[in-house]
This record gives C-alpha cells, sequence and structure tokens, in this order.
C-alpha cells in the first residue's frame, strides 16, 4: 500500500470501529416505543417517520422504514402503511443484491458497515403485516397478492438458502380467511388443511376446517385425515349462526406485544442473538353487543335471547418463537461469514506491517472493534398473532376489546366504536398492544 492507501484504509477502519451506528440505532428508536408504551401513537408515528427520512438512502434506510410503516398501521393509518411496506419490499429485493466493495466492508469492518438486509423471518413479515392493512380496508385481492409473495420468497428461500426453510403457517391461515371472505370455501378448505399439516392445531383452526369441510362438501377428506369430530360438527349445526348465509362473520386479529430484542449473542459478542421482551398481555378477550334497533329478527334466532358475544383470542402464531428458531438456524452461515473476516483482517493486517512498521497492530486492532454484532432489526414486529372469529345476525354491533395479563388482570382496554355485519360477509378488526 502506499501511503494514500494506508491513509483512506485507516480513515476507513475508524469510520468502522467508532461511527458505524448499531447502538445509536437502537438508542434512536427506543424513545419511539416508548411513546407508544405511553399511548402517545401519533407522537410516535412522528418519531419515526423522522428517522425513516433522514435515513434515505443510507445503509439503516430499510430498518427505519419497517418501523415507520408498522407505526402508521398501529395508528389505523392502513392505506399509508401499505404504501411504506410496498416501498420496503421493494428495497429489500434491491439490497439482496449486494456490491463487491460492501463484502469488502463487510469482511475488514463489520456486518453493521453495510446497508441492513431484512433477516428471513423479517422478509416473509413485510408481506404478512401487509396482508393485515389490506384486510383492514377490505380490500382481499390485494392481501392474497401479500400472502402470495410469502410462499414465493420461501421457495426462493428453499432454493438458495436453506432446502429444508418452513412454509409459513400464518400466512396459509391469512389464506384460508380470504378464501373465506371470498365464498370460496373449497379453496379456503385446502388451505385450512395445508395449514393444520404445517403444525397449527388450535381450536380455532379446527372449528374452521369443519366449517369449510361442511361448506365444500368435503367432510370425507377430513375424516380420512383423521381430524374430524362428529360433536363439533353437530355443535356446528345447532349454531344459530356458524352455518348460515344469512349471517356475517367479524373477525379479530390482535397483534401482541413486542417481538424479541437483538442483542449480542452472550457467548460471542461478534454475532447477534435473539432474546424475549417480557411483554404483559398474554391473550385478548372481545365482546360484542347488539345495537337493539339495528338487529332484525331472523327466523333461526331464538327471540327473547341475549345476543351478547363474548369470545377470547386464540394465538396462531409466535413470532418470537419463530424469529429465535430461524435467526438460529440461519446462524452457521453469519459464523462463517465472521470467521471468514478474521482470517482476511489479520492477512491485511499483516501486509501492512510488512511495508509500515508498528502499523498492522494498529490497523489489525481497528478492524477487531469494528468487528461487532449487528444490532439493527425490525423493532416494532409484535410478540405473537391472535385470531377470534365471531358468527353475528347482521346489524350494527358495539365491539370492545381487553389484553389481559397471565393473573387474568385487565392491562390495556380498547374502547371499540360500532360495526356494521352484513350477511354473508367477513369484516376484519386489527388490533395491537406494545405492552
Amino acid at each position: 500500500m502506499n501511503q494514500y492507501s494506508v491513509k483512506k484504509f485507516f480513515s476507513l477502519l475508524i469510520f468502522w470501529s467508532v461511527g458505524s451506528g448499531c447502538a445509536t440505532y437502537q438508542h434512536r428508536i427506543q424513545d419511539g416505543i416508548e411513546k407508544l408504551k405511553s399511548n402517545q401513537v401519533e407522537e410516535a408515528v412522528n418519531h419515526f417517520k423522522v428517522l425513516a427520512d433522514k435515513s434515505k438512502d443510507s445503509k439503516d434506510e430499510l430498518a427505519y422504514l419497517l418501523d415507520y410503516a408498522t407505526a402508521l398501521q398501529i395508528a389505523g393509518r392502513y392505506q399509508e402503511s401499505a404504501q411504506m411496506f410496498i416501498k420496503a419490499d421493494r428495497l429489500n429485493d434491491q439490497l439482496d443484491y449486494i456490491s463487491v466493495t460492501q463484502v469488502a466492508g463487510a469482511t475488514l469492518g463489520g456486518e453493521e458497515s453495510i446497508a441492513y438486509k431484512a433477516e428471513s423471518y423479517e422478509k416473509l413479515m413485510i408481506n404478512g403485516m401487509n396482508a393485515l392493512n389490506f384486510l383492514a380496508i377490505n380490500d382481499l385481492e390485494s392481501a392474497m397478492v401479500e400472502v402470495r409473495r410469502i410462499d414465493h420468497k420461501i421457495k426462493i428461500l428453499q432454493r438458495d438458502v436453506r432446502p429444508d426453510y418452513q412454509f409459513n403457517p400464518f400466512a396459509t391461515y391469512l389464506a384460508g380467511l380470504i378464501y373465506e371472505a371470498q365464498g370460496q370455501w373449497d379453496d379456503a378448505f385446502l388451505e385450512y388443511l395445508r395449514t393444520y399439516r404445517l403444525g397449527l392445531k388450535k381450536e380455532i383452526l379446527v372449528t374452521d376446517l369443519h366449517r369449510a369441510a361442511l361448506q365444500a362438501q368435503r367432510v370425507e377428506q377430513l375424516k380420512s385425515e383423521g381430524i374430524w369430530d362428529e360433536l363439533l360438527a353437530k355443535d356446528l349445526k345447532k349454531n344459530d349462526c356458524w352455518l348460515k348465509k344469512q349471517c356475517g362473520m367479524a373477525t379479530f386479529i390482535f397483534l401482541r406485544g413486542l417481538g424479541p430484542q437483538k442483542l449480542p449473542l452472550r457467548e460471542d459478542p461478534r454475532i447477534p442473538g435473539l432474546y424475549p421482551r417480557k411483554n404483559q398481555v398474554r391473550y385478548f378477550k372481545i365482546k360484542l353487543t347488539p345495537s337493539v334497533t339495528r338487529i332484525p329478527a331472523l327466523s333461526f334466532m331464538p327471540q327473547g335471547v341475549d345476543l351478547t358475544r363474548e369470545m377470547v383470542g386464540e394465538e396462531i402464531y409466535n413470532v418470537t418463537q419463530v424469529a429465535i428458531e430461524t435467526l438460529l438456524a440461519d446462524r452457521a452461515a453469519l459464523k462463517a461469514r465472521r470467521f471468514g473476516a478474521q482470517v482476511a483482517k489479520h492477512v491485511v493486517a499483516s501486509r501492512i506491517e510488512e511495508k509500515h512498521k508498528g502499523l498492522g497492530s494498529i490497523a489489525l486492532l481497528l478492524m477487531m472493534l469494528s468487528d461487532r454484532a449487528d444490532l439493527r432489526q425490525w423493532a416494532l414486529l409484535p410478540d405473537a398473532i391472535d385470531l377470534a372469529k365471531v358468527p353475528l345476525p347482521p346489524g350494527d354491533w358495539l365491539w370492545q376489546g381487553e389484553g389481559v395479563d397471565e393473573l387474568q388482570q385487565s392491562v390495556i382496554s380498547f374502547p371499540g366504536n360500532t360495526i356494521q355485519v352484513k350477511p354473508n360477509k367477513m369484516i376484519f378488526k386489527i388490533l395491537r398492544t406494545y405492552k
């Protein structure tokens, strides 16, 4: 290296070692998270917007953009959130092609010195979260596009990264819900069955499978799968609304808490690990009360019966668990990269030492200081996702929601509002807590 090259090289090393900014990233987002926990939602949205705007064309742009899109969703600004998620999805596709210069930077500096690319679980959740935006505004076709994007991404991951990468039960369940909302019961049955085969065997899914089997005349297939429950089927047939076209369906999707935090791995601080956050809310309760003047009398509904409905949400996807397991499975490739980076650092340092006595050790020290865990992440992902479905006679209904802790104490209340239920239609409500 000539004198100019050495000066330039050391300038880059100093930048990587003291100015890369993962700690700064974690610090900057924390104020927005605290605002959310204090129910200052619009202030939090503005906070994340400023961060996203300032990070445009920077290496941290994607991380801030994802949190801004999520903050917009929390605020109920679903169309704006959808546009930000689409922008983030496109940006992440571009970042999959890293330049040679960036690879060199990550080798001699650290992973944080290059543009942040979403972790594989985050890539899939971009489309999952955006599907919820479209469900909230009743754009079923766009929601299905996002769900199909998840399947497409998983096939690419299976081809290029890990052949054993599992399909996503959250995506397949969403697909089933969308098909049901469109009245396509046969397709809904197949997606519900696919979800069951992926390991989700919750009561709410089993109920959906039976309803779909009865509607699509696939009872024999469900029997052959060993899932059919005659008593459950009889209960569904007896129920006032589960199988009646004159009724509608209110579907509540609860995004619960905050997902895991990325911190240096305890056994190797150069490698990031994910650790669960302490979230208070463990499950949701929902209550629906009819607006008496707007609920029409139906021939199959018994007269004089209290129509108030109460349901408890059931967990259908544990984001924290999936994120931790996925990052663990992906860690081997990262460790291999960091091992190769260690070798490269020593080679470069020895070459500097040969031509510039004493500088090689300094260069190695700076390169080692820059080699720390990349802690950038999508911080506002939920801890888990719950689902509640309530079949209702058509008309106006007042709903109220409540997040409950493990001691069954109320942590947060949703005052709710009026929803209009229409015959043979499904309405979606997306609720979020961050406690």
